[in-house]
């Protein structure tokens, strides 16, 4: 959990990065770094800042914190829970829920049998569907900000309202 959560936050800084370094046209990158070695210092805040510049939409914004809040829990928790536990529901409810709509929007209805059906044929074994939320979230997640990270390099602006 925490060092999938760590690739996300990574993804997210490098987005900001560079989204500042393209607002700035690469001047005075000094200024950038103590605003990450202070106020941009922690996961939730890159991600906010990221929803409120546009980087990512709100869907998106809802399932990195869903993973943010499910990384903390096992940090503060010595990884005495499981993905299933109880006080976990809300967030795996967040990215079932974003899941769904990525699903939905490529036309692939029984996702969940198929992905699944994909772990298994590759000796994973899924024992929770929480499980399943969240590494299938965490991978469409990283997936985005890969996307808005390539489309930044190339002049772009991310995603926008997408």
């Amino acid at each position: 959990m925490i060092i999938a959560s760590s690739f996300l936050e990574n993804g997210l800084e490098a987005c900001l990065r560079l989204k500042f370094k393209n607002e700035m046209n690469g001047e005075d990158s000094n200024i950038v770094n103590k605003l990450f070695d202070s106020t941009l210092r922690d996961f939730g805040r890159k991600n906010l800042i990221a929803r409120v510049l546009g980087i990512i939409n709100h869907p998106t914004y809802e399932a990195i914190d869903s993973i943010r809040e499910i990384r903390n829990a096992f940090a503060h928790e010595n990884f005495k829970i499981k993905l299933s536990h109880t006080s976990l529901n809300k967030y795996i409810g967040k990215l079932k829920d974003y899941l769904q709509q990525k699903y939905k929007e490529r036309e692939r209805l029984a996702w969940e049998k198929e992905e699944i059906e994909h772990f298994s044929k590759h000796k994973v074994s899924i024992t929770d569907k929480s499980d399943l939320y969240f590494s299938l979230a965490v991978v469409n997640l990283f997936g985005y900000l890969g996307v808005a990270e390539f489309n930044f390099k190339v002049g772009g602006k991310g995603f926008g309202q997408y």
